[in-house]
């Protein structure tokens, strides 16, 4: 392609994104045939940004994304990722990467950016920001019992967590610290406990659940026969521990 200009300046159009072009530029005469000796360029233009980042699987020290090819032409995709703090960077050459080793419930943000052959020219940022999963709570067990509550507590698990979330039955609560008073249960059932830590305040990014299963005590009701020849009951109220 060529065309010929009277300004010291051009704007080449409709190239292909990541491409590498060689420019020649020819200071040509009056009578439109004597020419200068050629000035040579080269340069790649700037690929396009890659589309449709997004996460496909979170663990709580890792997280896997995938983005869609951009149009055009790119050497390789540099990935990095930074939890505010830390800053990391790999490079791929396919639409996809899965950044290891990385903290349980954190918010880590991931940039991905199409990069040319020069290893230099590169395209606009995609961007996203995801938690990693809170680990699994530590040291779940019920410290107190009575015939209508249950009193749990926990160690807090490795890394962060945003708050937790404790469940039984049909009920849910979060919760901020490492114990929990479940009240206003049934006198002699079992109950399943759960608690998971929770990453982000999107209810979301959740890790694993701890469980513990307990009984509430029961209320024993006792009668008494007196036989001195006048007939009564005596009831007594006793709280025990169902096995």
């Amino acid at each position: 392609m060529n065309k010929t200009v009277t300004e010291t300046k051009v704007n080449v159009t409709e190239l292909t994104p990541g491409v590498n072009y060689t420019f020649t530029v020819t200071a040509v005469a009056g009578d439109n045939s004597t020419q200068s000796d050629v000035a040579t360029l080269s340069q790649y233009t700037k690929p396009e940004k890659v589309n449709d980042l997004t996460v496909s699987e979170i663990r709580t020290s890792s997280i896997f994304l995938n983005w869609t090819e951009p149009q055009g032409q790119r050497s390789f995709y540099r990935v990095e990722w930074t939890d505010g703090t830390i800053n990391m960077n790999k490079t791929v050459t396919e639409t996809k990467v899965n950044v290891t080793e990385l903290t349980p419930g954190v918010n880590y943000t991931f940039t991905v950016t199409a990069v040319a052959g020069d290893n230099s020219t590169q395209s606009d940022v995609a961007t996203l920001s995801q938690y990693t999963k809170s680990e699994v709570v530590m040291s779940l067990s019920v410290v107190n019992v009575t015939t209508s509550s249950i009193f749990v507590s926990w160690t807090k698990p490795v890394g962060n967590s945003f708050f937790y979330k404790v469940q039984w039955t049909n009920f849910s609560v979060n919760v901020n610290e490492t114990f929990y008073n479940i009240i206003n249960l049934t006198a002699g059932v079992q109950y399943e406990i759960n608690v998971t830590a929770v990453a982000g305040d999107d209810n979301y990014t959740e890790g694993q659940s701890a469980t513990v299963t307990n009984y509430t005590m029961l209320y024993v009701t006792q009668a008494f026969k007196v036989a001195d020849g006048c007939h009564y009951l005596s009831l007594f109220l006793l709280e025990v521990s169902s096995c």
